[in-house]
């Protein structure tokens, strides 16, 4: 950073004039400044989750940016070589694409890759009015899936480049899952490429993946989010669109390592309906003859698109849905309303909040199942902006913590209310929030003439425990209910490309810590 350099050059001048007993490197070492690097104006910080064990950090994971605004994001280092360090990376957007007033918004798309995982596609965006965002992105182990996913995986010798006889693959229910589903290939299936070419082969490889409709590990791992950006509706145009989802699963094949796009004879799929489940927004159980939608979705736009409506069946007293399709692709069966793009701010009345992260669930009151849910930094007085909400009555619940596997303790749950339509307000009282502790944090700089107040994003939490806790400082600033006097507290910082990791003795209310940082850290503000 140039302008660091030329900052101490006329500070030295200036101290030449007075100190004429000094030399002009004795003045030099005698000067130190502190910068505060705030040059980055938007930033989202992204950690990637293994549904079935949040603390594990996954590995060799790689990314992309996708769509129109792909080249309008950078990592916190001003390139756009993004890297994935502890399962988490940092990315901003250039100054000069800023959202230009409260009604603009950069959109782009994260798709993650990593081996033994399905790979996912996340929405993610810049908005006017919240320029630090913390997103947590879910990914499914297939070889150690959560509670509510399954998994099988099979192979299936091919004859003349076809199947020789009819084949089933069934993923059974078990103990920690309540539905499944089943996969009918008939005999002289053949299998295309995306091109539409016959492939040439011996083996048939077929993975399915299954999810139940309800539980918090299987419905965040759900792609694109219930409210996705793109939804091709039954009018075969882009609607806007909130999903209640009655089952999904990944469908995947390779014929000899090449990917199966299309067939020459319908695939069959059975899915298994919970007899829990309602009719959407009622108290209604399903029931045989109801209808449900059928909803395919490409990962590489991330879009879903709207196929049939297939009809409830019953047999041996168990609840199934069937459909056939001639292409690939994940599948759900999916009721669906309508939602908002720009529905009222929500106020905040928090009198003792510490400005921090919390985590906001938006909840049916029929099924308890979230349909929507965020990480959000919140203040007192603050006007929160809540976009792409569902146009019907919704509970409002906002928790203490960062994240759907670490809640922590529900500070506040509202009435059923369309916020498309309607005002609300969320109230936390004084005595449900501790006493915030604050932090005054300085990275200094050996043999330099200059200290780093940083203004970002960062993880942090008590040692000893298995989740990781989001907040933000401001020039070095930050406070947080959730550590206390006397907690030994890990920081995890995103700086420059690179991570700073340490351990602090929070002390007193107001801790102040001065940490030394790697020389190539600093070097990169000079």
């Amino acid at each position: 950073m140039k302008y660091i350099k030329l900052l101490l050059l006329t500070l030295t001048l200036s101290h030449i004039i007075s100190s004429c007993e000094k030399s002009p490197e004795e003045i030099f070492d005698d000067i130190t400044v502190t910068i505060n690097p705030d040059f980055i104006e938007y930033s989202v910080q992204v950690q990637f989750i293994d549904a079935a064990n949040p603390a594990k950090t996954i590995e060799d994971l790689s990314i992309s940016i996708l769509g129109a605004n792909k080249d309008a994001i950078l990592e916190s280092s001003g390139e756009q070589n993004f890297e994935v360090i502890d399962g988490r990376t940092f990315l901003t957007l250039k100054p000069e694409l800023a959202p230009s007033g409260p009604d603009a918004r950069i959109f782009f798309q994260i798709l993650a890759e990593a081996p033994g995982y399905l790979p996912v596609n996340t929405d993610a965006f810049f908005d006017y009015d919240e320029k630090d965002k913390n997103l947590i992105v879910t990914m499914i182990n297939t070889e150690n899936p959560p509670e509510g996913v399954g998994y099988i995986s099979t192979q299936v010798a091919l004859k003349g480049n076809a199947l020789p006889d009819d084949f089933n693959l069934t993923l059974d229910p078990g103990s920690s899952k309540a539905t499944g589903a089943t996969l009918v290939l008939e005999e002289g299936t053949q299998f295309k490429d995306a091109s539409g070419s016959v492939l040439s082969g011996s083996n048939l490889q077929i993975q399915l993946t299954h999810f139940d409709p309800f539980g918090d590990a299987a419905l965040n791992a759900y792609p694109g989010g219930f409210t996705p950006e793109s939804v091709i509706g039954p009018s075969g145009s882009s609607e806007d669109i909130v999903f209640d989802t009655a089952g999904f699963a990944s469908i995947n094949m390779q014929v000899d390592g090449t990917k199966v796009k299309e067939f020459t004879k319908p695939l069959k799929i059975i899915m298994d309906i919970d007899e829990e489940l309602n009719m959407f927004n009622t108290d209604t159980p399903l029931k045989t003859g109801d209808q449900i939608p059928v909803w395919s979705y490409e990962i590489e736009d991330n879009t879903w698109q709207f196929e049939k409506n297939t009809t409830i069946q019953e047999d041996s007293g168990k609840l199934s849905a069937t459909f056939t399709t001639t292409h690939l692709s994940w599948y759900n069966l999916d009721f669906y309303g309508s939602r908002c793009r720009y529905a009222n701010p929500i106020k905040i009345n928090a009198p003792n909040l510490s400005s921090t992260y919390f985590y906001i669930e938006l909840v049916s009151p029929y099924t308890q199942r979230t349909i929507k849910a965020r990480s959000v930094y919140l203040r007192d007085g603050q006007n929160l902006n809540f976009r792409n909400c569902p146009n019907f009555p919704v509970i409002y619940k906002v928790y203490s913590r960062n994240g759907w596997y670490n809640k922590g303790d529900l500070l506040f749950e509202s009435d059923a209310t369309n916020l498309c339509a309607q005002e609300l307000t969320i109230t936390i009282p004084p005595e449900s929030i501790p006493t915030p502790v604050s932090i005054d944090l300085t990275f200094t700089c050996s043999d330099k003439n200059f200290a780093i107040k940083p203004s970002y994003g960062f993880y942090y939490k008590e040692v000893g425990t298995r989740y990781w806790n989001y907040a933000y400082m401001t020039n070095g600033k930050a406070s947080s209910s959730l550590i206390k006097k006397g907690d030994v507290v890990e920081f995890w910082i995103y700086i420059a490309g690179r991570v700073v990791r340490f351990e602090q003795t929070v002390g007193e209310e107001n801790t102040i810590i001065n940490h030394e940082i790697d020389a190539a850290i600093c070097d990169q503000y000079l």
